[in-house]
């Protein structure tokens, strides 16, 4: 959708329960629909994918999605986000102020991974909230720093995250009540794909309308 008309500009229906994969999908075809050469996009934390972020921002596409909110681990032990990355050294620092060092490469669900363990853990004051086992380890993506630089892009520009808030939810307010379109009818993706086109229409017309008017969008469209 365009930003200040607040314009259906692509939709798709998918039977998939989460986001995190139509990432890259709906914002290439954002820019191949708009011919832009470079495009904004925002979207909210169920599209934090880490392989959805990289190929949409290889793609030309610059993002600002809000990184979920880190949580601790079902047994209450410190979140890997507690760990500050070090550069230079490629070290992770955890909580007591100790180095975790590179100890292997492994595999994670198709990503390529790093993976890092601390060398004073049992002696640690702080074992008992931070892991179980002997050692600590931590795993860091071959690509973490699109991820680290999104954030970083994501913080600077909180003005920009915030107009997702506004500019998303008058569309899908909007067919939801006035448009009564809370559900489906139809059944099957190609069905519910032309039901909810046929809804997209009459509401970008009506957008149009309120936007321009009916003489003005008559004599656009003559």
């Amino acid at each position: 959708m365009t930003q200040n008309e607040k314009l259906i500009l692509d939709f798709e229906a998918t039977n998939e329960a989460a986001d995190q994969h139509q990432l890259f999908n709906m914002a290439t075809r954002a820019k191949e629909v708009l011919e832009a050469d470079q495009l904004e996009v925002t979207a909210d934390k169920g599209y934090y994918d880490a392989q959805e972020i990289k190929a949409t921002i290889d793609a030309g596409i610059i993002l600002y999605i809000p990184k979920p909110t880190a949580k601790g681990s079902k047994d209450g032990l410190y979140h890997k986000d507690r760990f500050a990355y070090n550069h230079e050294k490629d070290t992770y620092t955890c909580p007591a102020g100790c180095e975790l060092v590179f100890v292997k490469k492994a595999g994670d669900r198709g990503k390529k991974m790093r993976l890092y363990g601390g060398q004073s853990c049992p002696s640690c004051a702080l074992k008992e909230k931070c892991t179980k086992a002997l050692t600590r380890t931590v795993t860091r993506w071959e690509h973490e720093e699109v991820l680290e630089k999104m954030q970083e892009q994501v913080l600077l520009n909180q003005d920009k995250v915030r107009v997702r808030q506004w500019l998303s939810e008058h569309p899908f307010g909007t067919l939801k009540r006035p448009f009564d379109q809370g559900f489906m009818l139809l059944r099957g993706l190609e069905k519910v794909n032309t039901e909810i086109s046929l809804s997209a229409i009459a509401y970008n017309i009506k957008r149009a309308i309120n936007i321009v008017g009916i003489k003005g969008l008559i004599a656009a469209v003559t």
